[in-house]
């Protein structure tokens, strides 16, 4: 059975798209483009879930190497082709790093992502752990004696030479 046929079977609604255009869509299990709707047998958890997704911009394919599973099973998870089971939900959620209640919640609140640009960012999978907080602190203290080291050395060549 085609992906179409199968979509269509489980009572996809599709938008008005060519359907080469949305077979290629639906194959590649991109959701956030909004090239069909939620799904009929789509869960709350994986629609959470593809709504985190979207508000982070985290792609499928880094969900997948920091859960372990296969893009194309996660694909068909979050696409409502197949059923999750409850360790492929704690691992998605463990690669988010969030908690499987998180997204079973019916009023699901989605942090923001505070005032950086879209553009400067590559992805965000949540908010620093204490300890990330603290390397990056020391790493910004390192850069800043580096610039004053570098800086010191020019003037003093400058002081010499007159």
């Amino acid at each position: 059975m085609t992906v179409i046929k199968r979509l269509l079977a489980k009572g996809t609604s599709c938008v008005s798209v060519s359907p080469e255009k949305l077979k290629r869509q639906c194959k590649r299990g991109d959701t956030e483009q909004g090239y069909h709707e939620k799904e009929a047998g789509m869960t709350r958890f994986t629609d959470n879930v593809n709504r985190y997704l979207s508000a982070m911009k985290i792609r499928q394919t880094y969900l997948s190497m920091q859960s372990g599973i296969d893009k194309n099973k996660l694909s068909r998870i979050l696409t409502g082709v197949q059923e999750e089971s409850g360790s492929d939900m704690e691992k998605i959620a463990r690669g988010l790093g969030q908690s499987v209640a998180y997204f079973l919640a019916d009023d699901m609140v989605i942090s923001s992502m505070g005032t950086a640009k879209a553009d400067k960012i590559a992805f965000y999978a949540g908010e620093p752990t204490e300890k990330q907080a603290r390397i990056a602190r020391d790493l910004t203290e390192l850069m800043e004696t580096i610039d004053l080291v570098v800086s010191a050395k020019t003037r003093f060549k400058s002081i010499a030479e007159e």
